[in-house]
C-alpha cells in the first residue's frame, strides 16, 4: 500500500512540475492567457494612422543572440521578400524602433525570428527562419510549434509583469499594446519562449483633416479673442 501511496506521490508532482514548466505572464500577480495557443497562428493587430514602437526588452539566448534577426512582414507574405527587420544581432536591449501604420485599415503582421548563420543579412540557404504564420517556418522542427507567445496587453495601462519560465524569469514595468516572448533553438523542444523578449506601444498620429480642423479651431480662437479685445 505504501508503495502505491509513494507512485501516486511521485506522478502527482511530476504533473506539477510538468505544468509549472510551461511559461506563463503574470500582469499584477494574475495570470493571462496568449493570443494563440501551441498550434496555431499569430499575428498582431495594429491599428490604423499610428506610430508603433517595437523596444527589445531582453535577449537571453546563447548561442543564437549574436546571429538573430527579428522583423515583421504583412499576413501572408514571406519575409524572405516583403519582411522589415526590426533588431539584428548587435542590437541590445533598450533599442527602438518604430513602425508606421500606412493601411487606412489597419495592418495584420506576421512576425519573424531569422537566424542568420552566414551574417550576410538575407535569409539565405542554411539559414533558418521561424515565423507566426506556423506554414512559412522552415528548420529541423519545422511548423510543429509556435515559437511566438503573443500578450495583448493594452488593457492593463502601465503595469508589472513576471514572466515565468522556470529558467531566466523576465521582470519589467511598461506601459505596452503587446508583449512577445521569442523562442529561438529551432533543433529542440526548449521552447522556453525567452530568448527574445519584445514589447509593442503606439502612439496616435492625427490624420492631415484632424490637423486642419484643430488648426481651424486655435486660428477661430484667436479671432474671437481680438474681438473680444
Amino acid at each position: 500500500m505504501k508503495r502505491v501511496l509513494v507512485f501516486a506521490s511521485l506522478f502527482v508532482l511530476g504533473l506539477a512540475l510538468n505544468a509549472a514548466a510551461v511559461p506563463v505572464l503574470y500582469v499584477d500577480g494574475v495570470a493571462i492567457t496568449p493570443e494563440a495557443g501551441a498550434l496555431q497562428d499569430v499575428y498582431l493587430r495594429l491599428d490604423q494612422s499610428s506610430l508603433y514602437t517595437f523596444s527589445l526588452l531582453a535577449e537571453y539566448s546563447n548561442p543564437w543572440n549574436p546571429i538573430n534577426r527579428f522583423g515583421v512582414t504583412a499576413k501572408g507574405t514571406d519575409p524572405r521578400t516583403h519582411g522589415l527587420e526590426l533588431f539584428n544581432g548587435p542590437d541590445g536591449p533598450g533599442t527602438h524602433r518604430d513602425y508606421h501604420v500606412v493601411n487606412p485599415g489597419g495592418d495584420d503582421l506576421t512576425l519573424y525570428l531569422h537566424n542568420d548563420t552566414d551574417f550576410d543579412g538575407t535569409i539565405s540557404y542554411g539559414d533558418s527562419y521561424l515565423v507566426s504564420q506556423r506554414s512559412l517556418t522552415e528548420g529541423s522542427a519545422a511548423n510543429e510549434h509556435q515559437w511566438f507567445m503573443v500578450y495583448d496587453v493594452a488593457a492593463h495601462g502601465t503595469a508589472s509583469y513576471f514572466f515565468n519560465n522556470q529558467n531566466e524569469d523576465y521582470y519589467g514595468i511598461g506601459n505596452f499594446d503587446y508583449l512577445i516572448f521569442i523562442d529561438d533553438d529551432h533543433t529542440s523542444s526548449n521552447w522556453d519562449h525567452n530568448d527574445m523578449i519584445v514589447g509593442v506601444s503606439h502612439d496616435a498620429i492625427p490624420e492631415p483633416a484632424t490637423l486642419l480642423l484643430l488648426g481651424s479651431g486655435l486660428v477661430g480662437g484667436m479671432v474671437v479673442r481680438r474681438r473680444r479685445k
